[in-house]
């Protein structure tokens, strides 16, 4: 079986995962791509593209840019979920974050920074 989307990139590049394609005339095209590859795994936002093509096109090239800039390992301690906490009743929402999340000793480290970009959107 085989089911349709908007996002072209999970059939034309490696390791192109998904998230989410999106449309509003204010904002212009958008997409959030997922990309795991070579054992690196990367997440990219391209908003405010003036077509599916051109919004598409900056996605592949900020994937070639800078998936070889992805942190080859975790980078932040994995995350407990309701499945596999065993003292939070399954109807409870957790929190985003752990509460000591600010505190020096459960900080997430930093890796290599990688500078957002900006794509202007004039009407």
């Amino acid at each position: 079986m085989s089911i349709g989307n908007h996002n072209a990139l999970l059939r034309q590049m490696e390791g192109v995962d998904g998230i989410k394609t999106g449309y509003t005339e204010a904002s212009g095209y958008n997409l959030v791509s997922s990309v795991r590859r070579e054992g690196r795994h990367l997440v990219a936002v391209v908003l405010g593209g003036r077509s599916t093509g051109a919004r598409d096109s900056r996605m592949r090239q900020l994937i070639l840019d800078y998936i070889r800039r992805a942190s080859p390992v975790r980078t932040a301690p994995p995350k407990e979920t309701a499945e596999s906490a065993t003292d939070v009743p399954s109807k409870t929402a957790l929190p985003l974050q752990p509460a000591d999340a600010q505190s020096p000793s459960t900080a997430i480290p930093a890796t290599t920074a990688v500078p957002a970009v900006s794509l202007e959107h004039t009407p």
